[in-house]
């Protein structure tokens, strides 16, 4: 899936961010992009991480959430 309008995938922009790049530098690499579009990703990736937690919750299992990880049991 691209951000709206572009043909920068979203996961490309989410990389980007967890190899530690900044929205500055993002923004430069691909021209297409938008401050909107970041906000968007990152906010798409929550919603996702979300959808699996509460998947793994109705299917009875408890979710550990640390700050490095997710550990299921």
């Amino acid at each position: 899936m691209c951000a709206r309008g572009t043909r920068v995938m979203v996961t490309v922009i989410l990389d980007n961010l967890a190899e530690g790049a900044t929205r500055e530098e993002i923004l430069r690499a691909y021209p297409s992009l938008r401050p909107e579009h970041l906000d968007a990703a990152l906010a798409y990736a929550a919603e996702l991480a979300l959808h699996d937690l509460l998947a793994m919750e109705l299917r009875g299992r408890i979710a550990v959430v640390t700050a490095s990880k997710i550990r299921v049991r």
